[in-house]
């Protein structure tokens, strides 16, 4: 973006430098392809802005949220960059040639976004001659980060969001606008909306006595009693009431391996681990990955037959028409409509671009002592000395005079749309088309087409697919009651009631017998758990001794901390603790003009707007609703968009949100049982944003 040379009353940064960075830029390698200076022209690149810049995120958006809010007769464009006044101009007379007649379009600027400016196709294009003679667009034109024609993107989605809007339809969009999730340090600081509920108060907990089993036992903390297991036998982790709660653990006994002599396999065979014997594959066959004992222990296999293709000629689309991949088929656009980008199925994939017409303006004689007042409507010119105006529906065009004999005012015609229509296929069935010769081809039957070249001897392939077999089995290598080592190559045996383990087949640890696990029950000696002496009371094991909270909750902090119990902890949605709230249901009585308010802990409101990953800007609807009870629902009759209402947000602490929602009711409130209900988000610190909602207590408004 060459934004580097500032505005007509000053430079940012000297032309000299400017000039020698753009010498430098030509030099050093940079990720600025010839495509992109091609579509960008006349454009300097100084910065590459659509380029990662820092953690996988760009400088520049690449999803901008655009919308239209509709007042009455006055329609708010809400753009995100800041556009000249023509581009403005032309985008407004866009929007204006769809709504309704009437209709007043201002634009909103800088909404919800930014991406730098937007100017004119032509302006654009205009450029001026630096101090060393180089040709340079003008601060707002090299501030147009997508191009020379953002505007037009621009007057094409608006014309879809206006066409939309008046036929009533809901228009949806191909993307949202989004970021990557913050991974790094630096885009967690610059996003730093992370809630937590406040902290709960903290007191000590209340010392009761010792606890403790004699010794020889030990306590079980599911049913707060003390056991004993036999002599000899210690506790397993089973349950302390079943037959296996003690054990006396398993044990092994080594003994070295005997050798016995070297084995081997016939010609041809091979040796199988699993059934310890030699097998061999039938004659052309290879062993496969298989068990050595199924019907596809062995495998031929798979082989190709290669062959040529037939070409049948040349074949193609009418005069007019174009080919389409995806429907293999010829389509043609109306006289005047260019092919879009959209489904070549849809009603937009022929466009008729936007164009402008130039008016002459229309002249009159000035009147008063110096002939410089105009009638109404008209503007005088001081080098021309007459009073002009532009044609209903037009505007003054800043680069031609008044007295322009090619028009000096200009009148946009919005784009349109049309469907494409369909045509026969290019190839016969049974034939493809090749792009590469442009002409239709054929393969034998029973082949397929590869990816080989066309006119090659490979363009065409058959299949023959592998084929199994079983293995032959043989006797195996070493006696029966003896095992093969391969490490050794010798067949070895253990003593009797001995196993072979996993340690060398030379070593004393070869062979092992396993003496099995002795389980028996535990025996139960007597209460002993804190919680049996008290209501409330709880076990400190470090310290053996009993301790109680009074109602409140043992935290992780020491016992003997001032801070060892907890208060209730708030979640998202709570309401902070308010006696009006506490009050009995029939002492909250509300009459009109008393305001209603209640304070919730919840998440930061900038949650609903899409600034991670996992948020959606459609969200949601309102922070609050206030509710009447009908008989058999709850009804919303108030949103945090009636002028009643409000909705105020304090920061507590650190991370902590203290939303305060309220209502003020009217002089023409029905009366009636009424609840205010508030919703939002919260942000965790992984970025992951969460739903909430909390209700206040019933109340009731009366007259």
């Amino acid at each position: 973006m060459d934004f580097a040379r500032g505005t007509l009353d000053g430079e940012a940064m000297s032309q000299g430098l400017i000039d020698a960075f753009r010498i430098a830029n030509g030099i050093v390698p940079d990720p600025v392809t010839d495509e992109f200076e091609r579509r960008h022209f006349p454009k300097e690149v100084l910065l590459t802005t659509g380029t990662t810049a820092v953690e996988g995120m760009t400088w520049t958006p690449q999803t901008l949220p655009v919308s239209i809010l509709r007042i009455g007769n006055l329609a708010i464009l809400a753009v995100p960059a800041e556009f000249t006044g023509m581009a403005a101009h032309r985008l407004r007379k866009t929007v204006e040639g769809i709504l309704p007649a009437g209709t007043r379009t201002v634009l909103a600027g800088l909404a919800n976004d930014y991406s730098g400016y937007v100017t004119t196709y032509e302006e654009y294009q205009h450029q001026a001659r630096s101090e060393l003679g180089l040709p340079t667009q003008s601060y707002e034109a090299a501030s147009t980060q997508f191009g020379a024609f953002t505007l037009a993107a621009y007057q094409t989605r608006f014309a879809e969001m206006a066409a939309a809007m008046v036929k009533g339809e809901r228009l949806a969009s191909p993307a949202m606008p989004r970021t990557r999730e913050p991974k790094g340090l630096l885009l967690r600081a610059l996003d730093p909306v992370v809630d937590l509920p406040p902290l709960p108060q903290a007191r000590p907990a209340e010392f009761k006595g010792k606890a403790g089993c004699p010794e020889g036992q030990f306590w079980d903390v599911g049913t707060g009693y003390c056991w004993s297991c036999p002599a000899g036998y210690r506790r397993t982790i089973f349950s302390v009431e079943g037959g296996d709660a003690c054990e006396v653990p398993a044990r092994s006994e080594f003994s070295s391996a005997t050798r016995h002599g070297q084995p081997g396999c016939g010609p041809g065979q091979f040796f199988d681990l699993l059934t310890g014997s030699c097998w061999k594959c039938p004659d052309g066959y290879n062993r496969t990955v298989l068990p050595v004992t199924s019907s596809s222990a062995c495998e031929r296999p798979a082989r190709s037959v290669f062959g040529a293709a037939t070409r049948h000629g040349q074949d193609g689309c009418g005069p007019g028409q174009f080919f389409d991949l995806l429907t293999g088929a010829c389509w043609s656009c109306p006289a005047g409509y260019n092919r879009t980008i959209f489904a070549v199925d849809g009603s937009t994939a022929c466009e008729r671009p936007a164009y402008s017409e130039f008016l002459v303006a229309q002249s009159a004689n000035g009147s008063g002592f110096f002939g410089t007042d105009c009638p109404s409507g008209y503007v005088y010119d001081f080098i021309l000395r007459r009073c002009f105006r532009c044609p209903d529906g037009s505007a003054k065009f800043v680069f031609r005079s008044w007295n322009d004999a090619a028009g000096a005012c200009e009148r946009v015609v919005p784009a349109a749309w049309s469907g494409a229509q369909k045509f026969s296929g290019l190839c016969p069935s049974g034939q493809f088309l090749d792009l590469g010769t442009g002409a239709c081809w054929s393969c034998p039957a029973n082949y397929n087409r590869t990816v080989f070249a066309i006119g090659g001897s490979t363009a065409c392939e058959q299949v023959i697919p592998a084929q199994w077999a079983a293995a032959t089995r043989f006797d195996g290598l070493c006696p029966a009651g003896q095992f093969w080592d391969i490490g050794t190559g010798a067949c070895w045996s253990c003593p009797a009631q001995y196993n072979r383990t996993v340690l060398p087949v030379t070593g004393s640890t070869a062979c092992e017998r396993v003496f099995p696990v002795v389980r028996a029950s535990a025996t139960r000696q007597g209460p002993f758990a804190c919680e049996a002496r008290g209501a409330g009371w709880f076990l400190d094991i470090g310290r053996n001794e009993c301790w109680s909270c009074n109602g409140w909750v043992r935290n992780l902090n020491p016992v003997t901390s001032p801070e060892a119990c907890t208060g209730p902890l708030p979640v998202f949605g709570d309401l902070v603790v308010d006696p009006a709230w506490l009050r009995p249901a029939g002492e909250r009585v509300y009459l009109p003009g008393q305001a209603v308010q209640a304070a919730f802990w919840g998440g930061h409101p900038k949650n609903v707007f899409g600034t991670v990953q996992s948020r959606r800007v459609d969200a949601l609807p309102t922070f609050l609703e206030v509710q009447r009870w009908t008989g058999s629902g709850w009804e919303t009759v108030r949103t945090d968009a009636d002028w009643d209402t409000l909705v105020r947000w304090q920061r507590v602490g650190a991370a902590a949100s203290r939303l305060t929602v309220g209502w003020t009711p009217g002089a023409g409130t029905q009366q009636g049982t009424y609840r205010i209900v508030h919703r939002g988000f919260t942000l965790g610190a992984s970025g992951a944003v969460s739903p909430y909602s909390g209700e206040t207590p019933t109340f009731e408004v009366r007259p």
